[in-house]
């Protein structure tokens, strides 16, 4: 029986992580409490995913970069405040008591993401000069992911057609050399608790998320004459609205 070619797929892939955590935490007596917490970071690897290929299959160390789920830094902030039991038996004391205020602020850096020139999991080549061309008929194309400030793409036409390639067919850019911007999430969460007789409890609640409304960026295009421009993004700002009976 024939047989056509086999594809053979492994899970032989490395990566490696190294981060810093730094937290702060602190009580106010029984009212305020807040968090804060950085890290510092870096994964590097050469596959994210099992389906991810390599450029060269005779040099899958080339694909050692960053990872695509690297986050150098995150900052985040948290923190929550009740009001209690105001001591005021009018009416602004039952106003202002039994309120819960609780903000989140994550800042994250960017993560990195793949330039393409459009040939499936191709890199393109870095461009010394404005002016580089070559036998395909391609131009150098400015990019600010590119050492040189230009990338091209990959071209096998060495302008002999002898069937033999004497240029290199694999573009020089390393992996994963983009970078996403800074996302920023702000969320609020307000909450009150009202005594319904003696024996029953409502709580109502209202969930703000992302409440300044951050175009926070999800995907980006990785075609390399138009990465980096946004194709995604996290959702916009949002209210969540509860309300809960307890006896």
């Amino acid at each position: 029986m024939p047989f056509s070619d086999t594809n053979v797929t492994r899970s032989n892939g490395t990566s490696d992580y190294n981060g810093f955590t730094a937290e702060l935490h602190h009580t106010g007596g029984k009212h305020l409490e807040y968090q804060l917490r950085y890290t510092f970071s870096h994964a590097i690897d050469d596959s994210t995913d099992f389906y991810l290929r390599p450029q060269n299959d005779l040099q899958p160390s080339g694909e050692r970069a960053s990872s695509l789920l690297d986050q150098r830094h995150l900052l985040i902030l948290s923190g929550m405040y009740n009001s209690g039991r105001v001591l005021n038996y009018g009416a602004w004391g039952k106003l202002l008591s039994d309120w819960t205020i609780a903000p989140l602020i994550s800042i994250g850096s960017g993560r990195p993401f793949n330039l393409l020139d459009g040939s499936a999991q191709q890199r393109p080549d870095i461009a010394a000069f404005a002016s580089t061309t070559d036998l395909c008929g391609h131009q150098a194309t400015p990019s600010k992911y590119s050492p040189s400030g230009y990338l091209i793409p990959v071209c096998t036409n060495d302008g002999v057609y002898d069937g033999v390639v004497n240029v290199p067919v694999y573009g020089t850019l390393s992996r994963n050399t983009g970078r996403m911007p800074m996302t920023f999430f702000n969320d609020l969460r307000v909450s009150r608790m009202l005594a319904v007789g003696e024996r029953m409890q409502l709580s109502g609640s209202v969930d703000m998320f992302n409440l300044i409304n951050k175009f926070n960026v999800e995907a980006v295009n990785s075609f390399f004459t138009q990465a980096g421009q946004p194709t995604a993004a996290y959702d916009p700002r949002q209210f969540q609205l509860g309300l809960r009976l307890a006896w």
